[in-house]
């Protein structure tokens, strides 16, 4: 099936051609998406929990926040020899307020933990955003304002939201 062109000349003026137009629009989605929405698609709760880690890390634990702000933990129990419960946990400075839970379930507690590090994520970067530009805060010390909307894009993408 092709493609209608746009009605508009603007696409030719900014990339040449309408092949151009395309390519410059296929290079920004895999730009803002990262590896893509399919690589997000296919990944193990384990990956999601890895790669949110990753985002949690180097976007919030910048320089001035205390180490046990970068732990999440699952907590096996294996109690009394009988039932397994597994604990999520963050005893960090920032999700103060975050109550450990038991799971019954290994794969239960790894959807809680994404759900705790995505709902992390993007509050956190929604306090920069919201600040941005006031000179009394400062500024997220390692990216603008486009590259913290774009993680929240890759966060929401990674929790299947």
């Amino acid at each position: 099936m092709k493609i209608p062109m746009p009605k508009t000349s603007d696409w030719k003026s900014s990339c040449g051609s309408w092949e151009g137009f395309c390519k410059t629009v296929r290079k920004s989605i895999a730009k803002n998406l990262g590896s893509g929405i399919i690589k997000f698609n296919k990944m193990t709760n384990h990956e999601k929990i890895i790669e949110l880690n990753k985002l949690w890390y180097n976007t919030v634990c910048v320089d001035y926040y205390k180490d046990r702000d970068c732990h999440f933990y699952i907590i096996t129990d294996y109690q009394y020899g009988e039932k397994v419960v597994y604990t999520v946990q963050h005893a960090g400075y920032i999700n103060h307020d975050y109550e450990d839970t038991d799971w019954d379930t290994i794969e239960e507690a790894e959807a809680e933990l994404i759900n705790l590090l995505s709902k992390s994520i993007v509050n956190e970067i929604d306090w920069y955003l919201e600040h941005y530009g006031d000179p009394d805060w400062d500024q997220h010390p390692r990216y603008d304002k486009d590259d913290l909307e774009e993680i929240i894009t890759r966060v929401m993408l990674i929790a299947g939201r």
